[in-house]
């Protein structure tokens, strides 16, 4: 008994991301669901590429990478809230082999085929994608309470997907796609996400993971009577940001002879967003969650608003590493108040519906950028997501205000 003290001092003089990690089972978690995602940074463009192999040209492409989108975004909450109705183990055990399916499809499509072939190929990806995002973000609820330790790993959690765009793009499509083909990057693509899926499904944590029982008709009326509903919508907002802001950065690479390197632009968005994690992470949980997420969405628009004005590749270069700063906090921290407004019987539906919020709101913002930029000035498709953001930012200090400045109960 006389350890136990010791252990909680030793515990305390820990940063909060040690502390997180110390902790049974969250490190081996975090790490397996990066594996799970990493090829998913890269789908897209393994899908473009594909398409091109098979003859077929950019509309073309653009239709097969749209029917991947659209399927896998409508289709998230459905399969996350069956998550919560039968358990991660269950959704998993079929998830994973059918989504290998998917990619092995794709990859051996016939060239004499139809690209409708692909399309559909390419909509299962999406149909069958395993929800492991929300399925590790309620494992760290149900193993941290709330406080630092939760907040640090919700924090590298939301870092930790921006490694998906830095890591998956040059290793599976430069290294693997590049000196081989699309078809066989959809290949280790599919069975990289399957080898990192089965595993996090074989933890301990992951199959002793139960759903919650509804107590009463009341949690459906919950889910959207709730702030939850203001959290979906921010997360559109910056979904709206983050699509326009790729298009955005691509017109401007263009615009300055260097259209090659927009990838790079986009790795370093990415870069200053995992830094933004650690960092989030290390000065552990703010007492005003709202007051946080309003700071943090201030700071993204004023920040998106400078790359509009007028630069070189180099400035443009930080600029956007530093707008990328807000972008993993300002996700984490929404994910950490979803856990205080979604009921517990329905949270990986609520994390769910999130998904389809960032995701159904960076295509939005593509196409609003790519008329913009079209009919007036790459300067516009900057300036519209800034003033978008900042719009999410008053609707947060009016909603949120002084409602999340106490720490919840556990």
């Amino acid at each position: 008994m006389a350890a136990e003290p010791t252990s909680d001092a030793a515990r305390t003089r820990r940063t909060p991301i040690r502390s997180a990690l110390s902790r049974p089972g969250i490190a081996r978690l975090l790490v397996l669901s990066v594996i799970a995602r990493l090829p998913f940074g890269a789908v897209t463009i393994l899908l473009v590429l594909r398409t091109r192999e098979l003859g077929g040209g950019y509309s073309d492409a653009g239709v097969v990478v749209a029917t991947f989108a659209v399927v896998s975004a409508a289709t998230e909450p459905f399969i996350a809230r069956l998550v919560d109705r039968v358990g991660q183990s269950t959704v998993l055990a079929g998830a994973v082999p059918l989504n290998l399916a998917a990619f092995l499809a794709a990859a051996a499509i016939p060239a004499a085929w139809p690209i409708a072939a692909l399309a559909v190929a390419g909509a299962a990806i999406g149909l069958t994608y395993p929800q492991i995002g929300g399925m590790v973000r309620a494992l760290l609820i149900a193993l941290l309470e709330e406080g630092d330790e939760r907040h640090a790993a919700f924090s590298l959690e939301s870092g930790a997907v921006e490694l998906q765009f830095v890591v998956a793009p040059p290793l599976l499509v430069t290294v693997v796609a590049g000196t081989t083909s699309a078809a066989v990057g959809l290949v280790v693509g599919g069975v990289v996400a399957a080898i990192g899926g089965a595993l996090f499904a074989a933890t301990p944590w992951s199959r002793a993971w139960r759903p919650v029982e509804r107590a009463d008709g009341a949690a459906r009326d919950r889910l959207a009577a709730s702030g939850f509903a203001m959290l979906v919508a921010l997360m559109l907002v910056m979904g709206l940001g983050f699509g326009a802001l790729e298009v955005g950065t691509t017109a401007f690479a263009e615009h300055e002879g260097h259209r090659s390197l927009a990838g790079v632009l986009f790795a370093l968005s990415a870069v200053g967003s995992l830094v933004g994690a650690v960092l989030s992470a290390r000065f552990g949980a703010p007492r005003n969650q709202g007051a946080r997420l309003a700071g943090l969405l201030a700071f993204q628009a004023a920040t998106t608003a400078l790359l509009a004005l007028p630069h070189g590749l180099p400035l443009m270069a930080a600029l956007i590493a530093f707008n990328g700063l807000s972008i993993a906090p300002a996700v984490s921290t929404i994910y950490a108040l979803a856990a205080r407004t979604v009921p517990a019987s329905r949270i990986t539906e609520g994390y769910g519906w999130l998904g389809l919020g960032i995701m159904g709101g960076s295509s939005v913002g593509a196409v609003i950028a790519g008329a913009l930029t079209t009919e007036t000035s790459t300067a516009a498709a900057f300036l519209a997501p800034a003033a978008i953001v900042g719009l999410g930012w008053l609707a947060t200090v009016r909603t949120f205000g002084r409602r999340w400045a106490e720490p919840a109960p556990s």
